[in-house]
C-alpha cells in the first residue's frame, strides 16, 4: 500500500548533513513547519502503539495525541 505522505512532492533543497539547520531538520521542506520547528529539535514519540514519529506536527494526528515526553528506543 501506498503511504499518502510519500505520494506528494516535497518543495526546496534536502538540508544539508553536514550543516543542518537549527532545530527540526526538514523544516525548510514542510509546509506544516512552525516557529517551533526552527527553535527545537522533535524527538522521537509514541502516537500509536507501535508507531513513532520526530516531528512536532504528525500529519493526520489531533495535537493531544503527540506526547511531550520523548520515547526511549534501543
Amino acid at each position: 500500500t501506498r503511504r499518502p505522505w510519500r505520494t506528494g512532492r516535497w518543495s526546496g533543497e534536502p538540508p544539508s548533513p553536514v550543516f543542518p539547520p537549527p532545530g527540526c531538520r526538514f523544516r525548510t521542506r514542510c509546509p506544516n513547519a512552525s516557529e517551533r520547528c526552527a527553535e527545537e529539535e522533535p524527538q522521537i514519540r509514541e502516537i500509536a502503539p507501535g508507531q513513532f514519529v520526530a516531528c512536532h506536527h504528525p500529519v493526520g494526528v489531533p495535537q493531544d495525541r503527540v506526547a511531550d515526553a520523548p520515547v526511549m528506543i534501543g
